[in-house]
């Protein structure tokens, strides 16, 4: 998913190395930031910002939402619902290392949507952005997914935020019903899946309820 590094740096009409002059990066590492070649962290957003006139969380990349779901205003009316997006990528693949869960902005969900969907307050729930292909079909790369943060635990079958370490994942996980070990799987065939998982050895973020992707 690109980052708006360009369209700031073009409305001032500042070239690559005018731009890596007032921020004392390298040309080649604005260039890399630029064009997505390097992760663009919340220290590169905080160098880069003030140099582009712009707050850090516009360097981001804009997301198209569906209708039930808004760019938050600063002001919102009461039918909608602000869900903080954080910095955070959940891995489906092999793992991203999490640098920081920053809220970046928020965006707004529809009230009576949400209460259909869960029981969690807007205070247990979050939007995340999703890395890699492992999960594909069901999870593209760059996928935002909606994270009911109350479900710590395996209650049922379904898409899980897991996280070892420093690692962030997003698996499908099902229980077994006798024994209540785990299979951890990938929906993407060339991914291994993980049978007869302890679920006191896993870390649970929470789980997924609802994915918005590009189109």
């Amino acid at each position: 998913m690109s980052n708006r590094i360009r369209h700031w740096r073009h409305r001032d009409g500042l070239t690559l190395e005018q731009l890596a002059e007032r921020t004392r990066l390298s040309v080649g590492t604005v260039s890399k930031l630029e064009s997505g070649k390097m992760k663009l962290t919340q220290d590169y957003m905080t160098q880069l910002s003030p140099a582009l006139r712009c707050a850090p969380a516009e360097l981001l990349p804009l997301i198209d939402l569906p209708s039930h779901l808004r760019q938050a205003p600063s002001g919102v009316s009461d039918e909608f619902t602000l869900i903080p997006v954080r910095d955070v990528r959940a891995a489906a693949g092999a793992g991203a290392v999490v640098d920081n869960e920053v809220e970046i902005h928020r965006v707004a969900f529809r009230r009576e949507w949400l209460r259909s969907v869960t029981a969690a307050t807007p205070e247990q729930l979050t939007v995340i952005q999703v890395d890699g292909d492992s999960m594909w079909p069901t999870l593209n790369d760059g996928d935002h997914v909606l994270v009911d943060t109350t479900q710590q635990s395996i209650g049922r079958d379904g898409l899980y935020v897991l996280r070892s370490g420093d690692e962030v994942q997003v698996k499908r996980v099902q229980i077994a019903p006798e024994s209540g070990l785990l299979t951890i799987l990938s929906d993407n065939a060339a991914y291994r899946s993980h049978d007869g998982v302890d679920p006191r050895k896993i870390s649970v973020r929470g789980r997924v309820i609802w994915v918005g992707r590009r189109v």
